[in-house]
């Protein structure tokens, strides 16, 4: 009777080892390709995305700056290897952001008396001026503001049936164009599941076309906030 083979063992899946894989398929890199960027071999790479091999955290962010993986991205790459986070998130109204909002105020301040927004990563609304300001209360009632809900939200205040939708004359050129900066975010890897709930309560609205539940990569982007894209119309 012959004895059995010895029986293979299988490397053990490694969480940051599947997210730069994922990464890299992300950015549609090949493992040699990565490999040549980065100046280290595929075998080691390959390694490193199969468990094989722990990777230190320079390798992590030798990686991360190759696969050009944003802030919050390498945190969880750091993370999934075991290391502490290097990049830290400070709120707007934090003290010791006093500085930025100043000349975030001087900025808005210089845009009168056209509107200006200060917006964070999932389009919340931080800070206006008084032309932003105006322009929301001649459009937009307490009524219709309390109907469109939430945290105030540039996307869905431009996207609610109740909130700036009715008004902008040029309305579904300028959303179709808009929807795609979330789509963007979600595909390059910079959104997260918050912006994935924007994008699905957006298209959720009513008449939003099914055309615009894809990334589509044609669509002519918005490159400035609505109010230099849209058309309003007169009240």
């Amino acid at each position: 009777m012959r004895p059995a083979p010895p029986a293979v063992k299988k490397p053990r899946s490694s969480a940051v080892g599947l997210l730069i894989k994922q990464w890299r398929e992300r950015r549609r890199l090949s493992q040699l390709s990565l490999a040549v960027d980065a100046e280290i071999s595929t075998r080691h790479l390959s390694f490193i995305e199969t468990g094989r091999s722990q990777p230190s955290r320079e390798m992590v962010l030798l990686l991360a700056r190759a696969l050009d993986v944003p802030p919050r991205g390498r945190n969880d790459l750091l993370a999934a290897a075991g290391y502490a986070p290097v990049y830290r998130e400070t709120a707007l109204d934090a003290p010791q952001m006093s500085e930025v909002r100043r000349a975030l105020d001087f900025t808005l301040r210089q845009q009168e008396p056209f509107p200006g927004l200060v917006v964070d990563g999932h389009w919340n609304l931080l800070m206006s001026n008084q032309g932003a300001q105006r322009l929301m209360a001649r459009f937009v009632s307490p009524e219709d503001l309390a109907a469109v809900g939430g945290r105030p939200n540039a996307m869905r205040l431009f996207y609610h049936p109740r909130g700036m939708r009715p008004y902008i004359v040029n309305w579904e050129a300028t959303a179709a164009a808009l929807i795609q900066w979330l789509h963007r975010d979600l595909a390059r890897g910079v959104g997260d599941d918050e912006t994935r709930r924007l994008l699905e309560e957006l298209l959720s609205y009513p008449d939003v076309p099914q055309k615009w539940r894809s990334l589509d990569l044609d669509v002519t982007r918005c490159r400035s906030w609505p109010s230099r894209c849209a058309r309003t119309t007169s009240t």
